[in-house]
């Protein structure tokens, strides 16, 4: 456990250089007249925004690899689920085709993670996608289980890359990421999000046709769905 906590420290502390270094160049280039103040300001804004990011998901990393996640399961809709998170995302970029398909199906899971589980895995999915691309969400049941898939039409992941991919600040592009405002532990929330609600997560991906995310929860039949 200690050595766990030194490690997220000493990540934590490398990943911040960078916003840091930032804000250090926009204050200057602001004391030095080089920058309008509305320029300065905008920079700023954004890098501190980017620590924000950097500083919760530390937290919730932190709290997911010590096992310290609270998880309230009760039965939901994977669809809805899945519709709902269709909205934000559309709402968030243009620009690409977002599928959602499959039968009402029910799952016994805590909404708020597997809602963040989702989000995440779409989040890089869309972050990964070019113009014209595609994402596509399914939802359908495995056995007694239920497997949610993300899946898009991105420029893939390399097979050397895919045995780290859920490591905790592992990037396979990592000036991308960076400027993208990757946290580099999307994946390493989501991996341990599901554990914790007894599922399992999976990557498949082929260089120049895009990368498939599974990852499934435990079935529930007891759920009155619609449709």
């Amino acid at each position: 456990m200690e050595q766990t906590r030194a490690e997220l420290i000493g990540t934590g502390a490398h990943e911040l250089r960078t916003p840091l270094a930032a804000l250090q160049g926009y204050a200057e280039g602001l004391m030095d007249g080089v920058l309008s103040k509305e320029k300065a300001a905008e920079g700023i804004l954004r890098e501190v925004k980017a620590m924000r990011r950097l500083v919760e998901d530390l937290s919730l990393v932190s709290r997911v690899e010590a096992k310290a996640v609270e998880i309230r399961a009760k039965p939901l809709d994977a669809n809805d689920l899945l519709d709902e998170t269709r909205s934000v995302a559309e709402s968030l970029r243009a620009g690409f085709t977002l599928d959602t398909e499959g039968p009402p199906v029910g799952v016994w899971a805590d909404t708020l993670r597997t809602r963040q589980i989702v989000r995440n895995l779409l989040t890089n999915a869309l972050r990964h996608t070019p113009q014209g691309g595609e994402v596509r969400l399914r939802a359908f049941r495995q056995g007694e289980a239920v497997a949610f898939q993300v899946a898009d039409t991105g420029p893939g992941i390399p097979e050397e890359h895919l045995p780290h991919i859920f490591e905790r600040f592992y990037r396979v592009d990592k000036a991308r990421s960076r400027k993208e405002g990757g946290s580099g532990v999307g994946l390493t929330v989501a991996k341990g999000l599901v554990e914790a609600m007894g599922g399992r997560i999976f990557v498949e991906s082929r260089v120049g046709e895009g990368t498939t995310f599974t990852f499934t929860l435990p079935l529930y039949t007891g759920l009155t769905l619609k449709g």
